[in-house]
């Protein structure tokens, strides 16, 4: 895309298709978040996690990665925009369902799974130790 764009500014072709293209740019934008949720999923498992929640974690990563996307370009959340949803709405059920899933969590006691063997009690006793 980058070569493409040289290419069109120095023939004078202007605006460069890459830009003017909305094509373009959405196919770089998903080329970026694949490299979101492959970076991160790769993290995981080097930090021994096991494949489905490391792929959870490549999700997470990938979501996040948009949202910083949009939040640094200013733009509006992506699929809300590609559906022609307007922005208060989605984010207000973004935002609701969230709320939603935290307190179900809360009162239902979910906890996350913890990377094996890395979390371990600060708080063990002994029964036959002495003060």
């Amino acid at each position: 895309m980058t070569g493409g764009l040289a290419r069109d500014l120095l023939i004078g072709a202007v605006p460069p298709v890459a830009i003017a293209d909305w094509r373009y740019l959405a196919a770089a934008a998903a080329a970026g978040l694949c490299l979101f949720a492959v970076t991160g999923t790769q993290k995981a498992l080097a930090h021994g996690l096991d494949p489905a929640m490391a792929a959870i974690l490549g999700m997470i990563t990938c979501i996040g990665g948009g949202v910083a996307r949009d939040l640094l370009t200013l733009g509006s959340v992506a699929l809300g925009y590609w559906l022609g949803l307007p922005s208060l709405p989605v984010a207000a059920f973004g935002a609701a369902l969230c709320l939603f899933l935290r307190l179900t969590a809360i009162f239902r006691g979910w906890r996350l799974p913890v990377a094996g063997g890395l979390y371990q009690s600060h708080h063990k006793t002994d029964d036959n130790s002495s003060p």
